[in-house]
């Protein structure tokens, strides 16, 4: 949560994102997943979403957006890895960015392959 958003705010955002998307979670043979949600499960790379919620904004769209777009995806850290495939995905650092009485930013996940 920022007060005031800026572009150094964003930027700390944007490390502070990415640090929370190395967590991920583990899973042991008898752990199940309705299949029902799989596929959220998969696109989600079994790690939450990382909001920022802001008060005030002095960040203009674009570069917030070009800022969002360009920050690396993070991928599954070294030994969280799941052997059949299960939420493997790299994540944006930033899910969204919620901007008091101006709306929200969406930082979509790319495409994902099918199978």
């Amino acid at each position: 949560m920022k007060a005031v958003l800026d572009v150094i705010g964003l930027d700390d955002c944007i490390r502070k994102g990415s640090a929370f998307k190395r967590l991920r979670m583990s899973f042991n043979v008898a752990d199940g997943i309705h299949p029902a949600v799989m596929p959220y499960f998969n696109e989600r790379g079994a790690v939450s979403p990382f909001l920022v919620i802001a008060f005030e904004n002095k960040v203009a769209m674009s570069t917030l957006k070009d800022r969002l777009s360009s920050a690396p995806l993070v991928p599954v850290p070294k030994g969280k890895e799941n052997d059949d495939g299960r939420g493997n995905n790299p994540q944006p650092p930033i899910d969204a960015v919620c901007l008091l009485g101006r709306g929200i930013v969406w930082n979509i996940r790319p495409a994902i392959p099918r199978s």
